[in-house]
């Protein structure tokens, strides 16, 4: 091999490994970021509680859809927001949504229904807040406490930002996701799932 096809191929080597390296090291700081964003920024006085929907079990709202709820409840009843947006639509086989399986949560809980807002058609955290955008805009609500799980808010705070809407996330008190063993796998979802809405917008 000649001088110079040594030098090239050097050359290559070396830009793709700091390319690596480069790469790697965003990805690492991305990960840091989603676990040490706040916890909760807020909360403040604001139109509503938007809560992000998550699965069901059966007619039952599965352990992390539970904790969203029951914070949204918790701020509710401390006078944070006078109204609930519960967003989240239906999977195969459920026959219920997760938004109406929300709802009913709450108003066994004792808020009436008449405080409380569904959307039943999203299933990604954009559409979630998509659509809960535009419930705002039709009730002419310009702020919102937007309550999920810890790991979430990273993304879900971009999400709002992109959509230009004010609103301050509020991380679950009794997140399912608590074992390093459980946070990890969220983590990593969160990490793929924030580059896909940065480059895709989905």
């Amino acid at each position: 091999m000649r001088l110079s096809s040594v030098l090239v191929w050097q050359r290559h080597v070396k830009f793709w490994r700091w390319t690596l390296v480069a790469i790697g090291m965003w990805l690492v700081g991305i990960v840091v970021a989603i676990f040490v964003y706040p916890k909760s920024v807020g909360p403040t006085k604001c139109d509503v509680i938007v809560v992000l929907g998550a699965a069901v079990v059966g007619s039952r709202p599965s352990p992390v859809l539970e904790g969203r709820l029951e914070e949204a409840l918790r701020l509710y009843q401390e006078g944070w927001a006078p109204e609930i947006l519960l967003t989240g639509g239906r999977s195969p086989g459920d026959s219920l949504s997760e938004g109406e399986v929300g709802r009913n949560f709450l108003v066994a809980a004792g808020i009436p229904s008449s405080r409380i807002h569904l959307e039943t058609s999203s299933r990604t955290t954009v559409e979630n807040l998509r659509e809960a955008s535009r419930i705002m805009d039709d009730h002419g609500y310009r702020s919102a406490l937007v309550v999920s799980d810890p790991l979430h808010l990273f993304r879900a705070r971009r999400i709002a930002r992109g959509l230009d809407m004010d609103a301050a996330m509020i991380a679950t008190t009794t997140s399912r996701y608590r074992s390093l063993a459980k946070k990890i796998p969220f983590a990593l979802r969160e990490l793929f799932f924030v580059h896909v809405f940065w480059v895709l917008g989905k």
